[in-house]
């Protein structure tokens, strides 16, 4: 399955394009995050960078962060106890990561 998101605003600010809104995980986590596309953000040549927001849904042993090396975005799953994160398992359910709020620029 794929990510899903839902636009709240988009538009352009000076030479560069912007797109305001959430994304939902879906039930199967791939291994180095989940691939975010230019398309899927509305910027036709790219997308230069990401900033993503806190979940209402997620709990505080869950983080979302952009890696703009391999533009996707990366579940971080905290152990509860000890502080110590890891990335969310290959093949994870991740359902229950939904409303992250995403702030895109590019062009």
């Amino acid at each position: 399955m794929a990510l899903t998101f839902t636009k709240q605003a988009s538009g352009v600010m000076g030479d560069k394009r912007y797109w305001l809104g959430t994304v939902a995980f879906d039930s199967s986590y791939p291994t180095g995050g989940e691939a975010v596309a230019k398309g899927d953000l509305e910027m036709p040549i790219e997308i230069e960078g990401v900033l993503v927001g806190a979940a209402s849904s997620l709990v505080f042993t869950k983080k979302v962060s952009w890696d703009a090396s391999t533009s996707k975005l990366v579940v971080g799953v905290e152990d509860g106890t000890s502080g110590i994160e890891a990335q969310a398992g290959n093949t994870s359910d991740q359902s229950g990561v939904v409303d992250v709020q995403i702030f895109a620029i590019g062009h």
